[in-house]
């Protein structure tokens, strides 16, 4: 794989895992906001199942802010259970109904920080890993590389056969003289007509 291909491929790695981090978070701080509304829950639960009927109360209606009531007396309370609808459970009913709520949140949240811890260390290398790619190509390249121009060089332990090399060279500046003797000799005597000349 060259040196381009790679840096893009770990280009679109670190994206992606830089945007599953960023949902992980998001769903994580909202697992955390139910948490918190599931604890208050609970809490104003078991402290109405103790209030007697009559006594001034205040119950709070989230953001931090709380409005004064009465304790009817009653011993119930209104449980959501999904899809808008909601049943009538006794106060120990209801608040056992949302600590198992929570502690199921609880685990996913859980789960859900250990994925993020693992994609925090995935987007660590991979950062690491782009910024090693980019020195690479960056880096000058060295003498020697591309557009160099290769030689054999003699030398002991040279297992090139010189004599051929030789030859070649030879043969070179030779050119077309190499004929043989005898047919440049044959070549120079001038040509007789016939054998015998006629006599007058």
């Amino acid at each position: 794989m060259s040196n381009e291909n790679e840096m893009e491929q770990t280009m679109q790695a670190l994206e992606m895992a830089k945007m599953r981090l960023e949902s992980l978070g998001k769903d994580a701080e909202l697992l955390q906001s139910s948490l918190t509304e599931h604890a208050r829950a609970i809490e104003t639960l078991k402290a109405l199942s103790t209030t007697k009927e009559g006594n001034d109360i205040l119950i709070p209606v989230g953001a931090g802010a709380f409005i004064p009531a009465k304790a009817t007396g009653a011993n119930w309370a209104m449980i959501g259970i999904g899809a808008g609808l909601t049943v009538e459970k006794k106060f120990d009913e209801a608040v056992a109904a949302l600590e198992k709520d929570a502690a199921e949140i609880e685990l996913q949240e859980r789960k859900m920080i250990t994925e993020m811890k693992n994609l925090e260390k995935q987007t660590g290398a991979l950062q690491q890993r782009f910024r090693q790619l980019q020195q690479a190509a960056m880096a000058p390249e060295p003498p020697g590389g591309q557009g160099a121009v290769s030689g054999h060089v003699h030398g002991p332990g040279c297992d090139h056969d010189h004599d051929d090399e030789q030859d070649h060279d030879h043969s070179h500046e030779r050119g077309h003289d190499d004929r043989p003797a005898e047919m440049s000799a044959d070549a120079e005597k001038p040509k007789q007509k016939g054998s015998k000349g006629k006599k007058k």
